[in-house]
């Protein structure tokens, strides 16, 4: 009986989230899902519905429950890859905002600073993530890494030994380590660092170098067995192939047990989510993820126009505005009536200050509350406050609980002396979030055009106190 109601209320959603009644639409999902819960559409369409919300968490947690099952469906990869890529830069964004004491968040700003090829302000970042916590595993990794690409080896090995003192089984700090006393001809003592860098089994040239080593140590036979050792874990190797010496007996070599990086499990680090361990292991594991996704959305559909708006996002997340732009373009060209296209094109626009032309595209795509929101921004920034009213309203309509549209509409009636539509606006914002220090700000200037001097003067405490540096 209850599958019946499931595919009743599977129906009215679908049908719901059709005409963009994503709200309404995600209350009958949910209750199709909690009465049929193996029900795979149901989740389907439950995830892309908290997608089209912005909620990218829950997203996320409806596309694991079925990823095997949607495994080469184009929409499917496409959608749960937005929805790690949004999900992961809403946690950078909130990791890059802690304080100057947090060492997270100057390992991930170093990890931002990399992405866009900028290694000296990531080695800055790197040196701050240290000096707030030396003990933090990874940090003198990294920095070994970029100083090793800059010939910088003397420092780099010094970084290794650091982390190895953390962290005896790191892998990059064995393997560097290993290859700067190998350029030293200390071959002995490399093959502790080379003997634990091949048991993680990831790059060949750890078994090229542990073997380059015993040849430099005259033990050519070990030397055999770790060449055909790599060969059966990296089959035809081109570089291991060359170091084969078919006229020596060989002695069987076995590295050990397989070591592998293990990152902390995703149902601890959403149970702490709040911290600044787990915004970070979070935004690593969902940028992952989303880099996974689209690896199989080439392999499934490589000319689609949802692989060229992934790369476009992923473009985005690195604040590639004009690559992204370019990626977009190619997919309206591909697709063009594809929806959410022209809203993406519109926003990279927006972000480059290209405003005309983001107005025009943003309002050719479907206007839910995302569209509706960037397109009043740009009134926004024009000083046009009463133009923008009805827009970020009608975006609150659709999304009641979309909080940066609320801020900024509570922002336009300021400005346009509707102070007392202001409040209310507000205050549901910080129900949701009682850290937040614009609303709080905001408040305080509503009551205070109000003459409630007292309410006033809470809401600014408030809002001062948490932008003290922690």
């Amino acid at each position: 009986m209850w599958f019946l109601f499931a595919l009743a209320w599977l129906g009215e959603g679908r049908a719901l989230f059709e005409r963009n009644k994503f709200t309404e639409a995600r209350v009958v999902l949910e209750r199709a899902s909690r009465s049929e819960p193996g029900n795979h559409e149901a989740r389907y369409w439950l995830g892309f519905t908290c997608l089209a919300l912005a909620d990218y968490e829950a997203a996320i947690l409806q596309f694991e429950r079925i990823e095997r099952k949607y495994a080469t469906d184009p929409e499917f990869l496409f959608a749960a890859s937005e929805a790690y890529t949004r999900r992961a830069r809403q946690l950078s964004d909130l990791l890059s905002s802690r304080g100057e004491g947090s060492a997270r968040r100057h390992q991930h700003l170093a990890h931002r600073h990399l992405a866009r090829g900028d290694t000296a302000n990531a080695l800055t970042e790197i040196g701050m993530a240290l000096q707030s916590d030396p003990a933090l595993k990874g940090a003198n990794e990294e920095r070994a890494e970029i100083l090793w690409a800059q010939q910088r080896t003397e420092e780099a090995a010094a970084a290794a030994r650091a982390e190895l003192t953390l962290n005896p089984n790191a892998f990059l700090s064995n393997l560097r380590l290993g290859q700067y006393l190998l350029t030293r001809r200390q071959a002995r003592e490399a093959l502790g660092p080379l003997l634990v860098a091949v048991r993680y089994r990831r790059y060949p040239e750890a078994h090229q170098l542990l073997a380059y080593a015993y040849e430099q140590l005259g033990q050519t036979a070990e030397s055999q067995g770790v060449v055909q050792a790599g060969l059966q874990v990296f089959a035809g190797h081109a570089g291991l192939l060359e170091m084969r010496k078919p006229e020596i007996r060989a002695v069987a070599f076995a590295a050990g047990p397989e070591l592998k990086d293990r990152p902390p499990v995703l149902a601890t680090l959403r149970a702490a989510a709040g911290t600044d361990d787990s915004l970070y292991w979070l935004n690593e594991s969902y940028g992952e993820r989303a880099a996974d996704l689209m690896n199989r959305l080439e392999q499934v559909a490589p000319q689609s126009a949802r692989l060229a708006q992934a790369k476009g996002l992923s473009a985005e997340y690195d604040e590639d505005y004009v690559k992204a732009e370019e990626f977009y373009r190619e997919a309206l060209r591909r697709s063009p009536e594809t929806a959410g296209l022209h809203f993406c094109l519109g926003h990279v626009l927006r972000q480059q200050g290209k405003d005309e032309e983001a107005a025009a595209e943003l309002e050719r795509d479907v206007q839910n509350h995302l569209a509706l929101f960037e397109r009043a921004l740009i009134r926004v920034k024009g000083g046009e406050f009463g133009a923008a009213i009805p827009l970020l309203e009608g975006a609150v309509r659709l999304s009641p609980q979309f909080s940066d549209a609320k801020t900024e509409l509570a922002k336009c009636y300021l400005q346009t002396n509707q102070s007392a539509k202001a409040v209310p606006l507000l205050e549901s914002v910080i129900s949701g979030r009682r850290d937040h220090p614009t609303a709080h700000f905001l408040l305080s200037r509503a009551y205070r055009a109000l003459n409630q001097p007292a309410p006033a003067q809470r809401e600014l405490d408030i809002h001062r106190r948490l932008i003290q540096p922690k």
